[in-house]
């Protein structure tokens, strides 16, 4: 991960009888500092990846899984706030997972898997919900006093019994070198 904070979380939630075979480092996914032909798997979960750098890394018969948020992500919480599907994910059209089975596909890489989903996803309660309104942000510049009537709105057309209803859309690339 690039990310020191997410390493030293990743640190406090590792398990002992792991730890280890386990070892976090921070580097940047454009330059793995692993030398060549190192990992039979990478996985990749909502996080940038390099195809060229990850074909490097990885050993004959390697295979590279990633998950993605896609671009349908919380559709109707988005469409709210008028901003585009998967609020800051509005650039991410699922041309990227696209782009990447291309490269890899160009490289002589084998794409096995390239899927979509969409899951129900709930929030529980008003406060979950505006907790993760400020998490991502959506929008970017969420206020919950400017941002209200769109909390309201939510509130009033997406409740059920299980909490207020959204969706997750989620992208998954298999590639395999060969």
């Amino acid at each position: 991960d690039a990310d020191p904070e997410h390493l030293a979380v990743a640190e406090e939630n590792l398990q002992k009888r792991v730890a280890c075979r386990v070892k976090f480092l921070a580097m940047d996914a454009a330059a793995l500092e692993f030398p060549t032909e190192s990992f039979d798997v990478v996985l990749n979960r909502h996080a940038p990846a390099h195809p060229a750098e990850v074909a490097r890394v990885l050993k004959p018969g390697g295979t590279f899984i990633t998950q993605q948020v896609g671009a349908r992500n919380t559709a109707n919480i988005c469409t709210l706030f008028g901003c585009g599907p998967g609020g800051l994910y509005a650039d991410d059209t699922g041309q990227e997972i696209a782009e990447w089975a291309n490269e890899f596909r160009s490289m002589g890489l084998v794409v096995r898997v390239r899927a979509e989903y969409d899951v129900p996803y709930f929030f529980c309660d008003v406060e979950s919900l505006v907790f993760w309104l400020k998490a991502i942000p959506m929008p970017e510049d969420f206020d919950i006093t400017r941002h209200w009537s769109q909390v309201d709105e939510i509130i009033a057309t997406t409740q059920t019994l299980r909490g207020f209803a959204t969706n997750e859309h989620r992208e998954l690339l298999v590639v395999q070198k060969t």
